[in-house]
């Protein structure tokens, strides 16, 4: 389902009790349950161990100005004994961390894009909270320096999870997902090294890979969207459930007339008493073709072809005929059936607090 339907708009929000998980559907069938997450902002106190008969969150790493967290290598060691020693018919969640800031790669990663750089640019948050006021900081080489430092903690994660998945792959029947729940902007649209305040490509187009029986070796074109992601692994387990017509399925056979949507989670200060809690923020629907990206902040609405700009980097102008009108009209019901909640009260202030110092919160 849609953030507008279950409610939950960002970090920091728990989940209703009357929304039902993927895992809730499953643990009623008889599967195994267990999530193995590496970053407070999926804190059991926000109620994301819904229908898990292991929910294992056990922080190694405490960061000033960030969320505590846990690195890959450590999360899939107790995910992978969890799996190899239940029996029966299982559903595994895995949660990882990284590539995420602060940026602190490997240095046998780092060794493969190391530049000469010797300048004050690291991937600290505190050198992050300077650099989001003041982009001058990376002159000199920093932007490139930084950039390593991103991609060489994707290297590492990429490492972690082959091996993890390696072993999965020597047993018939395992169905595996692999996506993100956001990018990362590397300076495309004026945002250095950040996430939450967009919604272009860099932001919110994450990595979809789907493995297991009846899905074929190919690079889809269609539009995907991770909304898509629990039907597609109920069908495949043969497992019935009234899910939300949002829901649609990765292995339908015509996707043509598909629509994603995605909306900003970040600045916080421009909510409104009442509504929504991301209604005022950046959003976008996309089809095939075109993409419209409204900011009502700014009241700004810009069109971008995405045939000839996959990146949406060159504005246009509104496309001819009605697909202009269609993809407004889209948008506008899409955020018009928000459930309001009001801000949570009951989750721990700290936590909370520095999640707000990231944006992500009031």
């Amino acid at each position: 389902e849609w953030p507008t339907g279950h409610g939950v708009p960002r970090n920091g929000w728990p989940v209703p009790d009357d929304v039902v998980t993927i895992a809730e559907l499953l643990a009623a069938e008889g599967f195994a349950t267990a999530a193995f997450v590496s970053s407070a902002a999926l804190d059991p106190a926000f109620r994301l161990d819904q229908g898990f008969g292991v929910y294992d969150f056990e922080p190694a790493v405490q960061v000033e100005r960030d969320q505590a967290w846990r690195p890959a290598v450590q999360t899939l060691v107790v995910a992978k004994h969890w799996w190899e020693s239940t029996p029966g018919s299982r559903f595994l969640w895995v949660h990882l961390f990284e590539p995420h800031f602060p940026y602190d790669p490997a240095p046998e990663d780092l060794a493969l894009y190391r530049t000469e750089y010797r300048g004050s640019a690291d991937g600290s948050m505190d050198f992050l909270f300077r650099l989001w006021e003041d982009a001058s900081l990376l002159d000199g080489g920093g932007r490139e320096h930084l950039t390593a430092l991103y991609h060489a903690e994707i290297t590492g994660v990429d490492r972690a999870v082959g091996a993890f998945l390696e072993r999965l792959g020597r047993e018939d029947r395992v169905l595996v997902i692999l996506t993100s729940d956001h990018g990362e902007s590397l300076g495309e649209h004026a945002l250095d090294f950040k996430h939450g305040p967009h919604v272009f490509p860099g932001d919110v187009q994450v990595p979809l890979l789907v493995r297991g029986p009846a899905f074929a070796a190919r690079v889809s074109d269609a539009i995907v969207r991770t909304v898509d992601v629990p039907r597609t692994i109920l069908e495949k387990l043969g497992v019935r459930a009234d899910l939300p017509s949002a829901a649609g399925s990765l292995a339908a056979p015509d996707r043509a007339n598909t629509l994603a949507y995605a909306e900003a989670s970040m600045p916080w200060n421009v909510e409104r008493e009442g509504a929504w809690a991301n209604q005022y923020k950046q959003r976008v629907v996309r089809n095939r073709d075109w993409s419209c990206v409204v900011t009502p902040w700014r009241n700004e609405t810009l069109w971008f072809d995405r045939r000839r700009d996959p990146g949406e980097r060159d504005p246009r102008s509104a496309p001819d005929g009605p697909v202009a009108d269609e993809l407004r009209a889209a948008l506008a019901a899409w955020i018009g059936q928000g459930r309001y909640r009001a801000p949570p009260t009951t989750v721990d202030p700290e936590l909370v607090e520095r999640l707000r110092a990231l944006g992500y919160t009031e």
